[in-house]
């Protein structure tokens, strides 16, 4: 380290040397060796040794103490031990900001007065003590004073913010004519769809320039360089080519004035769609209390900046009374389920029930254990409702959700059938809407009256998807990854064992899964 630390010194001297020891370029904001060292010995936790060290005990501590009760998930039982305790001093050391004002929340909202405090030197006798710790205190212990973690608290630690960057920042309109290749259909603004074809170099009155080619129905086009920024590329379905407009017949003009029309037309549809929304009030949701807070917290991994912007919208739609019917688009993986869940949790602690509709049965499945670990836990019933449920366990669940002892169903088109009814339904989560037939949509359509919708794709069908660009529907992009998660990259090549090989390990060596999809079970060869 101290090598290091020299050589570094050293090499940034040289620099300095080569600019001429420029005045404003000093080295005031390195610390000294010795300096850095003194700090980091006093910071060192023996517990994480792999070792035991070979060292002569020159002296035993004896601490009088035990450790601390696990409050995860119970903060009922922390708020009764701090008020049935006013002679204990309780000091609550938290790594992050976040976690310090929840905790500060809750006791606000139950009246336990606390004392917030830069370090242990400021601790306050028999008072509440709140502190930030600069590093993470692993776990609390009983004593003279009671120190509680986070990790007595919360799920688990939460680590250092991590900057989120999105997948699609760099998508940006034609700028340079690199982003364009020779046979891309383009639209001019004044002169309608064309061809590029290339750049031409022309020489007119002796000045020399070079000119975009476009080809239009009726002949070519050049346009300066300069002005590529009035093009655009066209944009339609997969496969269909463009009819080239016919420049000088008034086509386009004619075109862009229908297109004026529908768009006016469109316009007012949305405006009395939008007035008829305003006019249907949903039910007004309270604010989020120490249990929501505390089911988020128990999030697993790091939530991102579109997640938490797609949470904190739904949330307020919900707490004004407005209905939501929100389209959630986003990558696999992306956590989309995330954002329903704690949305779900909501509606059920408005004692509302929630449905949520895959297409698949694995799908299902998948789902019912992943909302039974997190739900349960806080007396929320989970139930699964598809074909392969016995029909004597799928009557059960359908008379208690009829009863309302059933808070979250989930299932794939069986719960659109006549026999399920909710005694009061809150919320109703689709997953993939696009794999679900015309006669289900029919029947979704039903069930969406007056009650809040999500639906969650990472595919969304142009319909929808125009709908949502038009303010028809709500629209939420999570387009931001989570931590350690690529973008998905798909690449078709010709068969090869050491592509696929090497592949494999690169996912598996970050920790990933891997499925193999193969054609034949004859010829898979394991």
């Amino acid at each position: 380290l101290q090598e290091n630390y020299e050589h570094l010194l050293l090499d940034l001297n040289n620099y300095l040397e080569q600019l001429q020891k420029p005045k404003n370029l000093e080295l005031f904001f390195f610390f000294d060796f010795n300096n850095i060292f003194y700090k980091i010995s006093k910071k060192i936790f023996l517990s994480e040794f792999k070792q035991t060290l070979n060292y002569p005990i020159e002296k035993i501590f004896s601490i009088n103490g035990y450790s601390v009760i696990d409050y995860q998930n119970n903060i009922k039982s922390l708020l009764q031990d701090v008020k049935a305790n006013p002679e204990k001093t309780f000091i609550f050391a938290l790594f992050t900001e976040e976690r310090l004002q929840i905790l500060q929340e809750i006791f606000s909202e139950n009246a336990i007065q606390f004392y917030r405090t830069k370090d242990f030197s400021g601790i306050k006798s028999k008072k509440v003590n709140l502190i930030l710790s600069e590093n993470a205190v692993s776990y609390g212990l009983y004593g003279e004073y009671e120190v509680i973690t986070e990790q007595e608290i919360f799920k688990q630690l939460k680590t250092q913010k991590t900057r989120f960057r999105s997948v699609l920042q760099n998508s940006k309109p034609i700028a340079t004519k690199e982003d364009l290749k020779t046979g891309d259909y383009v639209v001019h603004y004044d002169y309608g769809v064309g061809r590029y074809l290339g750049i031409k170099t022309v020489d007119l009155k002796d000045v020399r320039n070079d000119y975009i080619t476009l080809q239009y129905a009726n002949m070519e086009l050049y346009i300066p360089v300069e002005k590529i920024t009035l093009l655009e590329k066209y944009q339609g379905s997969e496969g269909m080519v463009p009819k080239l407009t016919t420049i000088g017949k008034g086509e386009w003009e004619k075109k862009k004035e229908k297109i004026k029309e529908k768009l006016a037309t469109i316009a007012a549809d949305i405006i009395n769609l939008q007035a008829k929304r305003e006019e249907n009030k949903g039910y007004k949701y309270a604010e989020d209390n120490e249990y929501q807070r505390l089911f988020e917290e128990d999030f697993e991994y790091e939530i991102t900046p579109d997640q938490l912007k797609a949470v904190e919208t739904i949330k307020k739609d919900m707490v004004a009374g407005k209905i939501v019917d929100r389209l959630i688009c986003g990558d696999v993986g992306y956590g989309k389920t995330e954002i329903a869940m704690r949305i779900a949790f909501k509606t059920v602690y408005a004692n509302k029930q929630v449905v949520y509709l895959a297409p698949t049965t694995i799908l299902t499945r998948q789902h019912y254990y992943t909302f039974k670990n997190r739900f349960e836990k806080y007396g929320i019933r989970v139930e699964l409702l598809n074909r392969l449920v016995p029909k004597t366990k799928q009557n059960k669940i359908l008379a208690d959700l009829k009863n309302g002892l059933v808070d979250i169903l989930i299932g794939t088109h069986r719960i659109l059938s006549e026999d399920v009814r909710y005694k009061d339904l809150g919320l109703l989560v689709i997953d993939e809407e696009q794999r679900f037939g015309v006669v289900h949509k029919e029947k979704i359509k039903r069930l969406k009256t007056n009650v809040n919708v999500l639906t969650l794709t990472a595919t969304p069908i142009p319909r929808t998807l125009q709908m949502s660009i038009m303010g028809v529907r709500q629209l939420s992009l999570i387009e931001t990854p989570p931590k350690d998660r690529y973008p998905i990259q798909t690449y078709v090549i010709e068969e090869n064992d050491i592509v696929i090989k090497e592949a494999i390990y690169r996912e598996l060596s970050r920790g990933g899964q891997v499925f193999y999809l193969h054609n034949r079970i004859g010829s898979l060869d394991l």
